[in-house]
């Protein structure tokens, strides 16, 4: 982040707050898999949202749709970016399903609640 973070002196004291590339506390005490990864990378995870995900979505925003494709093609994104090894691959098609299982659930048990 290479000075992005800087965000000034306050009372004599260097403030690197501005940007936040991961929540300890968050990580390490989530109960959910939407709270573990939205924790993880934050500036990563934000341009993948923004430039991947929304980008697959269909534009009928009425409609109830499978956000399967979507989900899993972001996180096969990331597992490119990180490099062409088979681990990367499972790992992050692991968390896509995880994540996606995660929407699914809560798709299902909100309207009972």
């Amino acid at each position: 982040m290479s000075g992005v973070a800087y965000g000034g002196t306050i009372e004599g004291v260097d403030k690197f707050d501005r940007v936040t590339a991961c929540v300890i506390y968050n990580l390490e005490f989530s109960y959910n898999v939407k709270d573990f990864l939205a924790s993880w990378n934050m500036a990563t995870q934000t341009w993948l949202k923004y430039h991947v995900y929304m980008r697959l979505l269909p534009n009928d925003r009425n409609k109830k749709t499978n956000n399967f494709l979507p989900t899993m093609a972001t996180f096969m994104v990331s597992a490119i970016w990180h490099g062409f090894y088979f681990g990367f691959f499972v790992f992050f098609f692991s968390l896509g399903i995880l994540d996606y299982m995660y929407k699914l659930g809560n798709q299902i048990l909100v309207p009972l609640l």
